[in-house]
């Protein structure tokens, strides 16, 4: 499941990902967040994980797809979850991304708000 709220205010996108997130659920949230990239330019987006267990495999590349065409309007991303391979992947690929990420405890969501806020 994707639950997406907008912020324009802060040109922030809060997406809570839980369970299996299903193909029409996928497609539905690419599109919305590509209306909110289209009309903001480049977006800050606070990404909470709560029991992921993927993504149905029939849209996997598309997500992949649309990642790598608008990663560069993608400038600060707060990964809230309470799985140790999110702050590895923060601190492998920080350096090569033109965009800051940062994980947070599931305890830190206020905390990762408030940074994105902050940048």
């Amino acid at each position: 499941m994707i639950d997406y709220t907008e912020l324009p205010e802060d040109r922030i996108v809060v997406m809570r990902v839980s369970g299996l997130v299903s193909a029409d659920e996928m497609e539905g949230f690419l599109k919305r967040l590509q209306a909110f990239i289209d009309q903001h330019g480049d977006i800050k987006v606070l990404k909470i994980v709560h029991d992921f267990r993927g993504v149905d495999p029939r849209v996997f590349f598309r997500g992949l797809w649309f990642d790598l065409r608008n990663w560069k309007h993608f400038t600060h991303v707060a990964s809230v979850g309470d799985k140790e391979w999110q702050r590895q992947i923060a601190d492998f690929i920080n350096p090569a991304l033109k965009m800051e990420l940062k994980a947070f405890a599931p305890e830190e969501e206020t905390a990762a708000m408030e940074w994105l806020r902050s940048v």
